[in-house]
């Protein structure tokens, strides 16, 4: 089984933190390329290789968390099914050019901190 942090990793970890996505309104067709199995979109993301030096990012993998139907139709009904451990779901990925990213994503705000410092700790950000 994985979890969140086991599916969410780089190789060194250097910086962890939080992630917040807007998906675009249309977000569910772009979802059509991707040939998902039945069940309820639960999660998605995306991911790429190291970049070296003052390469550019061609392309992205896109992946996309699919509940197994006997959790419910709907989010609400695999939030009131989800079991405590092993929810079961499938992981569908697709890779896509960069320049297609915004037809799934309409806003992509990330931040990590150095991953030796506590992960609750509360900040006083002055700007």
């Amino acid at each position: 089984m994985e979890d969140l942090k086991k599916i969410v990793v780089t190789k060194y970890g250097d910086y962890q933190g939080n992630v917040s996505m807007d998906m675009q309104d249309l977000f569910i067709c772009q979802l059509k390329s991707f040939d998902l199995p039945e069940g309820v979109i639960i999660g998605v993301g995306f991911e790429f290789d190291e970049i070296k030096g003052k390469e550019f990012i061609q392309s992205v993998m896109c992946y996309v968390l699919v509940a197994d139907p006997k959790y419910g139709a709907n989010m609400q009904e695999v939030i009131d099914n989800t079991p405590s451990e092993g929810l079961k779901v499938t992981k569908v990925k697709k890779t896509i050019p960069i320049n297609e990213l915004g037809l799934f994503f309409k806003r992509f705000n990330c931040c990590g901190i150095y991953k030796d410092l506590k992960y609750e700790q509360d900040f006083d950000i002055q700007c």
